[in-house]
C-alpha cells in the first residue's frame, strides 16, 4: 500500500503556478476599499479647482488700498488655512514657499478633494436616483439558472393545491354553503 502511494506521488508532476497568490501591496490595497469609496480621477480636478479658488481668494485679498497709498511695507500671504506663498514687497529676495503651510494645506486639499470625490460617486451610483427606464435595467433579484430538480417541482405543486384559509377564503366558502341550502 505504501509502495503505491509513493509511486502516486513520484509519478504526479507539480504545477508551479507562477502567479498564484502574488499580489501586489497596491492591489491588495486597493481590493480592501469598497468601490464607492476608491478615488477617481475626479479627484485630481478637484484639487485643482481647490487651487485655483484659493488663488481667486488671495487676489480678492490683495491689498490695493496700501499700494495705491504708496505704502510698500506689504506681504501678499496664499493660502487657507495657512499661508504657503508669502511675498514680501521690501524683500524680495526671500523665498517666498513656506514649506509648513504647504504641508498642511495639501493635505488639507486632498482630504478635501477625496471627500468631495466621494460623494459625488455615491450620489451618481444611488439606485434612488435612477430614472424608470435605468431601474429596469438593473435585476432586482437573481433567479437560480440551474435546472429544477424533480424534489422542488412536487414540492411546487402540493404547496399550490394546499392553500392556507385566508378571510375571504373562509367567506367564500361560506357563501357558498348557504347559497346551496
Amino acid at each position: 500500500m505504501l509502495e503505491q502511494q509513493k509511486r502516486v506521488k513520484q509519478s504526479a508532476p507539480k504545477i508551479k503556478y507562477t502567479y498564484a497568490g502574488k499580489e501586489s501591496l497596491e492591489e491588495i490595497i486597493y481590493k480592501s476599499f469598497p468601490r464607492q469609496l476608491r478615488p477617481t480621477t475626479k479627484t485630481n480636478t478637484y484639487l485643482g479647482i481647490i487651487f485655483f479658488v484659493v488663488l481667486i481668494l488671495a487676489f480678492i485679498n490683495f491689498p490695493y488700498s496700501a499700494l495705491t497709498t504708496g505704502n510698500t511695507d506689504i506681504t501678499i500671504n496664499v493660502g487657507y488655512p495657512l499661508p504657503f506663498l508669502e511675498f514680501n514687497l521690501t524683500e524680495p529676495e526671500s523665498n517666498p514657499l513656506l514649506i509648513g503651510g504647504l504641508v498642511l494645506d495639501l493635505i488639507l486639499y486632498f482630504f478635501i478633494a477625496y471627500i468631495a470625490d466621494v460623494i459625488t460617486n455615491l450620489i451618481l451610483n444611488n439606485p434612488l436616483l435612477l430614472s424608470t427606464e435605468d431601474s429596469k435595467k438593473i435585476p432586482k433579484v437573481f433567479e437560480d439558472r440551474k435546472a429544477r430538480t424533480v424534489a422542488e417541482k412536487l414540492t411546487e405543486k402540493v404547496v399550490k393545491k394546499i392553500q392556507p384559509p385566508t378571510k375571504s377564503n373562509n367567506l367564500q366558502n361560506s357563501n357558498q354553503t348557504l347559497s346551496k341550502k
